[in-house]
């Protein structure tokens, strides 16, 4: 029989859940779903095999920020196809649905965080942003300068939102690869605490920074107790670490190297220009391991170039390999571009893929072309490199 994807209705939300979460090997929560508080029926979809669901995906509403600004980003999630399924291009039919649902809300852009980094880059999706898997013994840790860190505060964990949201909304915008979170998104999302998040861990500890009674920073995190032969080393796993500026952060870098009991710290996903490593007198004490996070694709190429912010003017052609016709004229003069198709003499060729992977400032194109993934004269290169360089490192903090 063939396979038919289409949006499901609300009465199949459940199946539809269930057959992702097989396919990830986990189970459906019970209760009322958290997921449909935050995915609508009408943006969640799936591949049909007659009556039975063997496919899945769906799209979140966002916007991502991009550096001074943001654009409607359709945050492609629960990408699943059942093993009895596979090579029968349901991911495919998948894919090309998402697509004509992304441009029928007028979103420029798909993000995803991949499950399987081999996959998404056939789609024209790249790394846009990246992080680290941080981890250190606190009880070897010397912070080099001495200085009057912000006071800490304990947060209840049903007055969160309210008191996060104001400090996230605060940089968002300002940091590429953040993304909006409405108030369900807080409670259902990121500030969840059943016990399918907890594993051996504790409830969730919300901590502030506060700074002239404003609290200025915040810690998302879960203690989990140890025992080495009577020597108590329990573990801190860092959900999230966010200040508005450098003393904020280190006020709270300070707070929870200092947990009597609990000397181990890991944090799954910090940024890359992540302020602890500076702050010790031995940075390798801090051991890091790089990973990508967000992928991006950039679906309408013009409308996108023209939202971003430029440190540099110029002009450049932009020609995408193997698609036809796919050439831009970009043009930025006073940080501000205009993008239009046709293409010009002396521009640089690559491929949707690395152009996504550019977009944030992840990469320089001088990288790539040494790589031979980006084809250009000296000066267009040059061009490019000074047209996409960013103000700040990307980073996204939260998986979708």
């Amino acid at each position: 029989m063939a396979i038919t994807v289409r949006t499901i209705k609300r009465s199949e939300f459940d199946r539809y859940e269930a057959v992702a979460m097989q396919t990830f090997g986990g189970d459906v929560p019970e209760g009322e779903s958290r997921l449909s508080k935050v995915l609508q029926t009408e943006r969640a979809y799936a591949a049909f095999d007659g009556d039975e669901i063997v496919g899945t995906a769906g799209a979140f509403e966002h916007k991502l920020s991009i550096g001074g600004g943001s654009i409607p980003m359709a945050g492609l999630t629960f990408v699943s196809v059942l093993p009895s399924h596979r090579r029968r291009g349901v991911l495919r039919a998948l894919m090309a649905k998402h697509t004509d649902d992304m441009e029928a809300h007028g979103e420029c852009v798909s993000g995803l965080w991949a499950s399987e980094s081999s996959i998404y880059s056939r789609f024209g999706y790249g790394v846009a942003a990246e992080a680290h898997y941080l981890e250190t013994d606190a009880r070897t840790l010397r912070f080099a300068r001495d200085f009057t860190p912000d006071s800490i505060r304990f947060v209840n964990i049903e007055e969160a939102p309210a008191q996060l949201a104001p400090i996230y909304e605060s940089i968002r915008e300002q940091r590429p690869g953040f993304f909006s979170r409405s108030d369900s998104w807080w409670k259902t999302r990121t500030l969840y605490d059943g016990p399918g998040r907890r594993g051996s861990g504790s409830n969730l500890r919300v901590a502030t920074a506060i700074r002239d009674g404003r609290a200025v920073g915040y810690i998302l995190y879960r203690q989990t107790a140890g025992n080495d032969r009577g020597l108590l080393d329990g573990a801190v796993t860092i959900a999230e670490l966010i200040g508005i500026d450098l003393k904020a952060e280190q006020s709270l870098w300070h707070f929870i190297a200092n947990l009597d009991l609990y000397p181990r710290l890991t944090y799954w996903n910090a940024p890359l220009d992540c302020a602890l490593p500076w702050l010790v007198e031995d940075r390798r004490r801090v051991r890091r391991l790089r990973t990508d996070t967000l992928w991006l694709r950039l679906h309408d190429i013009p409308t996108a170039l023209e939202a971003r912010k430029y440190l540099d003017d110029g002009q450049l052609s932009l020609t995408l390999r193997g698609e036809l016709g796919a050439s831009y004229s970009l043009r930025v003069s006073k940080g501000h571009a205009s993008c239009e198709a046709g293409h010009s003499e002396g521009g640089i060729n690559l491929s949707r893929e690395d152009l996504s992977s550019l977009f944030l400032g992840t990469v320089q194109p001088s990288q790539l072309a040494a790589l031979g993934r980006l084809d250009g004269t000296g000066k267009a290169v040059a061009v490019a490199d000074a047209l996409f360089r960013g103000s700040r490192v990307p980073w996204c903090p939260e998986i979708f």
